[in-house]
């Protein structure tokens, strides 16, 4: 029971209750339609005849070498460089010739041959060829872990040597080492190794006791030290190339062998070498074929069972 407020003679009046609503507000966010009007252009047909149609494809041309060399930079902006010597490319000595320069530097990457170092030196004339404390090869996929060879006409004879001084072969280890069709004027083979061999070359006088004449003009060529590959070649091309010195010391090879092939030589030297793939000294990994005429030779290789793995 709630009490109630009375004031004798006085009426008091009954005050309502209050009531407060808060109206609901509706908003609704408007929606905009618009077309972007078709806008149809077509390139005007221009025909061009006699000198102005001569004028339009210099530009075309100017403008298709400006972009060719734009990209160049942008590559070599990008830090993009070519190989430099000894890095796995193959290297041109006529290409060298052409620019000018002395000494092989710059070359260029082998396609599907990452590993490979390739010098080719058709017609050049060079001062020494030496690669030192190298290792070489890989478990699959080599047919010469070292080749060095000539260019070779339809019926497979040589057209083209490499015409050095002296070859020499100075601790040499691999499963094979082949010589055919070339010359020295003197051949010694002492104090290696081989898991049999078959030494039986031509004595013949076609061969001359070769001289280089002078390091004038002869490209240089950095010795090539302490580094890997999966195989090196030496390719002569289809012009005789001259070297005063072609020297392998302490290379070892794996995987496959050394081929040389179009080599001629005032003397070929095969010294402190070991050569053999395991496969018993009936079978012989060490051959000199009757292709390769000696003025005169000596062999002292001494066998047994070698196996270079």
């Amino acid at each position: 029971m709630k009490p109630k407020l009375t004031i004798p003679g006085i009426k008091v009046p009954r005050i309502p209750p209050v009531r407060w609503r808060v109206p609901m507000v509706r908003w609704r966010i408007p929606t905009f339609q618009y077309t972007l009007p078709y806008v149809g252009w077509r390139i005007p047909m221009l025909g061009f005849h006699g000198h102005a149609r001569l004028v339009l494809a210099g530009a075309v041309t100017m403008t298709s070498i400006a972009f060719v060399i734009a990209i160049l930079f942008a590559i070599q902006g990008a830090g993009i460089k070519p190989p430099q010597w000894p890095a796995p490319a193959a290297y041109s000595a006529s290409e060298t010739i052409a620019l000018g320069e002395a000494q092989i530097t710059l070359g260029k990457p082998l396609k599907g041959a990452t590993q490979t170092l390739q010098l080719n030196i058709a017609g050049a004339r060079l001062e020494n060829i030496i690669i030192e404390n190298v290792d070489i090869g890989k478990a699959s996929g080599l047919t010469n872990a070292i080749l060095v060879t000539g260019d070779l006409n339809v019926t497979g004879d040589h057209v083209s040597y490499l015409e050095c001084e002296e070859v020499i072969f100075d601790g040499l280890v691999a499963t094979s080492l082949a010589i055919n069709e070339g010359e020295a004027y003197s051949l010694s083979m002492s104090l290696s190794t081989a898991d049999g061999k078959s030494v039986s070359p031509t004595i013949s006088s076609t061969p001359d006791d070769i001289r280089f004449g002078g390091a004038r003009g002869a490209l240089k060529v950095d010795k090539v030290e302490g580094a890997t590959y999966d195989r090196i070649i030496i390719d002569v091309g289809a012009t005789t190339a001259t070297c005063k010195k072609l020297e392998f010391k302490n290379v070892r090879a794996f995987g496959a062998g050394v081929s040389i092939n179009g080599i001629k030589a005032g003397s070929l030297s095969i010294v402190n070498s070991l050569i053999g793939s395991g496969s018993g000294i009936n079978t012989a990994d060490l051959t000199v074929g009757s292709t390769f005429l000696v003025g005169s030779f000596s062999d002292s290789t001494a066998e047994q069972g070698v196996s270079v793995k």
